[in-house]
């Protein structure tokens, strides 16, 4: 049973904002839908499964927090910290995680279509195999991030950091790439089929194996 119902968050948020604290709460399988619940603490918070369509999390402290399989469709998690969160299977399609810290976030089965990375912090995150069609990395920090296999047909990583990330055998098929940091990115075996390379510099990348054809320069 969680520790509180949908009923008493919000008459909590009422009363004292975003000076609520959750801290180590579980509220696992409940409705936060559209709730709001700025800049308030929730480390090691649980809610797995739990329903967040909507909500506005942004600036939150979600450092710990176990969110498996929540629902965080078209939530507001600008600047949220969410180090070591455990995100695996989350709806994050069309989330907005603009400046997010998602350092040791645990991503594993998600969905991102539409997700907004922009200006996060990406570092070492792995996204191995994961579906991240049309998500945007603009400007995020991806230094060391692991895209083996990964599927970034229509990606956006304009101006993003890529240096020493692994991108072995992913499908870039029109992904975005001005202006990204590609020193040491390893794109060995994979496919940049389609994708823009004007003012984009590969130098320093291993690209050994990788299909360029239609590419554009």
């Amino acid at each position: 049973m969680p520790d509180l119902t949908r009923n008493e968050i919000v008459e909590l948020l009422s009363r004292h904002g975003s000076g609520v604290n959750l801290q180590n709460k579980d509220l696992r399988g409940l409705d936060l839908s559209q709730l709001s619940f700025l800049g308030a603490n929730y480390e090691d918070l649980d809610i797995q499964h739990a329903k967040c369509f909507g909500a506005n999390l942004r600036e939150a402290n979600l450092n710990g927090t176990n969110l498996e399989g929540a629902n965080l469709k078209g939530a507001d998690l600008m600047g949220a910290d969410l180090r070591g969160a455990n995100l695996r299977g989350t709806n994050l399609s069309e989330a907005y995680l603009r400046g997010a810290d998602l350092r040791e976030a645990k991503l594993k089965g998600s969905d991102f279509l539409y997700t907004n990375f922009e200006r996060a912090n990406l570092k070492e995150v792995n996204f191995e195999g994961e579906i991240l069609r049309d998500t945007y990395f603009i400007w995020s920090n991806l230094e060391g991030a692991n895209f083996d296999g990964a599927d970034l047909t229509r990606a956006d990583f304009s101006f993003a950091n890529l240096q020493g990330a692994t991108l072995r055998r992913a499908h870039f098929y029109r992904a975005e790439l001005t202006g990204a940091v590609l020193h040491r990115a390893d794109f060995r075996d994979a496919n940049l089929k389609g994708v823009d390379f004007f003012r984009v510099n590969i130098t320093g990348a291993n690209i050994a194996g990788a299909k360029f054809d239609e590419l554009s320069f």
